[in-house]
């Protein structure tokens, strides 16, 4: 007899895995923390693809950091981590994009909220730092970023250490490559990157196809979904991954490992 048939995952908003959230924002949360890792904005990105001759509507941006400001708002974020690739290119950064900026991270501020946001560079915005910081206030540059948080409700099956440990490391950076040695070889490491914009493919009856963002766990390795509204995706399939959570319909949820029947669609129920 064959392997049973995956059935639909019931989904929510947040889905909790010890100290990390995942919220259907396409973000990761560190509650404990007031932190929040998100990764691949790419803003300003229709506003360069019109430079370059393409019909693009405007909104996009607007749209992205509406979502983001009712995160940071929701989970009263102190410590913003934005893990590589806030804007497309340079032709992407202008006065309008700073204006828009300014006026979402403003109201936030004045809330006692964002004390901190901190960019990862990405191969993206790598070649335009110091021009994204004179655009856009309040970033903090780094090349990575780590810290150490308490080890309860640790659960090793979800890609942690066991909560024997004494403390749990988390650190970022866009791509795996960009983490230094040290922090490539620590074991109770939990790495987090950006830079795939990984999405998930889900079959549906009369070949229905759909395409949803969705984080990545690699043994210790978390990859977050692109963040922003206008971005493209990289399909990232069971066998490739140890699991995988779907963002849609304003929840996240995991995805069955095993093979998704065409026939049997995997959607939230909130």
């Amino acid at each position: 007899m064959g392997e049973p048939r995956p059935g639909p995952s019931r989904g929510s908003p947040e889905l909790a895995l010890g100290p990390l959230l995942l919220d259907a924002r396409r973000a990761m949360v560190i509650p404990g923390a007031r932190t929040a890792l998100i990764s691949d904005l790419h803003l300003g990105k229709a506003r360069s693809f019109r430079a370059a001759g393409l019909a693009i509507p405007e909104g996009s941006d607007a749209t992205t950091l509406d979502r983001l400001g009712a995160l940071v708002a929701h989970h009263q974020i102190q410590r913003l981590v934005v893990v590589g690739d806030l804007i497309h290119n340079t032709a992407s950064l202008s006065d309008a994009l700073a204006a828009l900026w300014q006026g979402w991270r403003e109201p936030l501020v004045a809330q006692g909220l964002l004390d901190s946001i901190v960019l990862l560079p990405g191969n993206h915005d790598r070649r335009a730092v110091r021009a994204t910081q004179e655009c856009l206030e309040g970033l903090e540059v780094l090349e990575h970023w780590s810290m150490d948080l308490p080890a309860e409700t640790i659960d090793e099956a979800q890609g942690l250490p066991r909560a024997s440990q004494t403390s749990l490391a988390i650190a970022a950076a866009h791509e795996p490559a960009d983490f230094p040695k040290h922090l490539q070889d620590r074991a109770d490491l939990v790495r987090v990157v950006g830079h795939v914009h990984p999405v998930g493919l889900l079959m549906g009856p009369g070949r229905d196809r759909l395409r949803l963002p969705i984080f990545v766990r690699d043994a210790r390795l978390w990859t977050l979904p692109a963040f922003g509204e206008f971005t493209g995706g990289h399909v990232v399939e069971a066998h490739q991954a140890e699991a995988r959570y779907a963002v849609g319909a304003g929840c996240v949820w995991p995805l069955p490992q095993a093979p998704i029947s065409p026939r049997r669609a995997t959607h939230p129920k909130p």
